[in-house]
Order: C-alpha cells, then structure tokens, then sequence
C-alpha cells in the first residue's frame, strides 16, 4: 500500500463484501462471514482509525458493521437512498460491486460522516421484534378489510387468520414488554421516551426502537432523520415551499400520531399549536410541534429529565392568556 487508509467504502451482499481504499485505491473481495470480516480489518487496521463507509441492507451489513464497532472503526451506515443520489451527481452509468465500493469510498472522502451508533444486542433485538409487530398489524388491517367483501364460504378462514394474527402479536408485544423489562438501559430510556405526550404503551417500543440516535449531542439531522424535517423547494419565481420527504417512514407517522394526541391533550403543546395554526394549515403545524418535541426527547434523554422535570413540559414557555 501507498499510505495510511483514509476511507474505506464497503459494498455489502449476502456472499462477499467487496472493499475499496482511498487514497491508494486498492480493491478486493473477502467472504462475508466472520473470517472474511477478521481479513478486512487486518488490511485496513492503522493508527488512525479510517472512515469507513456502507450502505444498510436488510441484516447483510450487521456482521461487518459490529465487527468492524468492536476494532475501534465504527463505519457510518447510511441509507441507500443518500449514496444512490450521490453515485448519480458522479455521473457513473456503470454498475459493479466493485464500483459501487470505490463510489462509497467517495463519498466517505467527499462527505465525511459520522460513525453510526452501534445498538446493543439487545437494542436489536427491540428493533425486530417492533418490526415484526409492525407488520403483524399490516396483515391484520389487509384481513380485516378482506372479511368485508368475502362471502360465507370463505369467511371463517379469513376470520381464522384473524385471531391468529392478533394471538401472534400479542406473544410479541409480551415478548417485547419482557425484553425491555430485563435491560436497565433501555427501561430507563422508555420511562423518558413514555413521559413525552402522546406517547404511550404502543409507540413507546416504536420510537425507543427506531431512533437510536436520541440523545445525541447535537439535534442536528435528527429532524430529517426522523422525516420530519421540510425540506425547502424554490426556483425563480416560484415561491419557496418546504415538504416533507425521506427518513424513517415507521418514525414519521409515530411523531405524527404522538404529535396529533399531544395538541389534543397536553396544554403546552396545544398552545404552540394554536400559534403555529395562524400561519400553517392543518397537517404541517402538527408537523411542526412533532419536530419541535423530538428536539424536546432528544434533550430529554440526553440529560436523563422527564417531560414534567423540563421547562417546557412545567408550562414555563406558555403563552400568555389573551
């Protein structure tokens, strides 16, 4: 090799993981297994830690990406969509394993991201186990609307798929209860996360599950993270407006329906929303106050406060009576 590694771009599939180097631009291919993931760190091990950049893909990239946590380089795994659009603005029409992994050692290079966090085991596990009661409801709403147009010689079987659906989410929500029960760490962070309004014995796991980020120092991103974040379009004369777009889907519409019981209930927010509603329409001030108390969560669980133990959740930043 030329130098020291600076940026390692690593694109995943189910049998290899095929690695590219900056600045040397070197490229190879080990398995993806233990024993390939132990070759890739001996070759890109160095005093200083490179970046190392992949792209999530289902559980393919979870081996690597722990392997690679536990040897002091976490890599920042990003969401395909982002590097998709930068591999498009470098005009490249070709597409290899091995580009691919070069274009993600570009991008490293170009954008210098952060290391992601590395969720626990047990913080995993939470992850699936939400997913998994996510899309037991999914198939439970398509049978439910299936036994509407359905004639009685065909009702009982879709009534049985039924109640074994709901019977199987039930053992996952225990399942998840349990889990979150047996790990300190993570009953802490759920008693923070459920003190927010809106939030309850549902969306508590969701939102506990799907943004491992909070806490962080800096609130930054985690808006658009979450896709809550508008993102402002505007061309000539055109007035600027800002949407919505991207992020956690599953996160999104659990802010979104914390955000519409929060202005509903709690008088803080019910006051920032009647502010909000003199200029916005309906859907984008409840977009607004979702946003504005993930800001608010994020602060929470980084200084370990309920939303009664906040300023905020006191009433200290009402507005005054008319």
């Amino acid at each position: 090799m030329s130098g020291p590694i600076a940026f390692v771009g690593i694109d995943v599939s189910k049998a290899h993981l095929d690695v590219a180097l900056l600045p040397d631009a070197t490229t190879f291919r080990v398995a993806n297994d233990p024993d390939g993931g132990a070759e890739l760190i001996a070759r890109i091990a160095s005093n200083t830690p490179p970046t190392v950049v992949l792209e999530a893909t289902g559980s393919y990239h979870v081996g690597i990406t722990l392997a690679l946590a536990a040897a002091g380089m976490p890599p920042a795994v990003m969401n395909p969509e982002q590097t998709h659009a930068f591999i498009q603005s470098e005009g490249q029409r070709t597409k290899t394993d091995r580009i691919d992994a070069r274009l993600l050692a570009r991008f490293g290079q170009q954008k210098r991201p952060s290391p992601s966090p590395v969720l626990t085991q047990n913080a995993r596990d939470l992850r699936e186990l939400v997913a998994c009661r996510d899309d037991f409801t999914k198939l439970l709403t398509m049978e439910k609307n299936r036994l509407h147009v359905v004639t009685d010689r065909t009702r009982s079987h879709h009534q049985a798929v039924i109640d074994h659906l709901v019977a199987e989410r039930r053992t996952v929500e225990r399942e998840i209860a349990a889990l979150i029960a047996a790990d300190a760490a993570l009953t802490e962070r759920l008693r923070i996360v459920r003190s927010l309004p809106g939030i309850g014995v549902v969306l508590g796991p969701v939102v506990l599950a799907g943004l491992g980020e909070l806490g962080q120092d800096g609130a930054k991103g985690l808006a658009s993270l979450a896709g809550v974040a508008p993102h402002i379009q505007q061309s000539g004369t055109r007035k600027a407006h800002g949407a919505i777009r991207g992020g956690r889907g599953t996160i999104r519409k659990a802010l979104y329906q914390m955000a519409v019981t929060a202005v509903t209930r709690n008088p803080v927010m019910k006051a920032h929303f009647r502010q909000l509603r003199r200029r916005l329409p309906y859907k984008a001030a409840i977009i607004a106050c979702a946003r504005r108390m993930l800001g608010i969560l994020n602060a929470m669980v980084r200084e370990g406060l309920t939303w009664k133990e906040t300023k905020v959740g006191q009433g200290q930043f009402l507005p005054d009576p008319a």
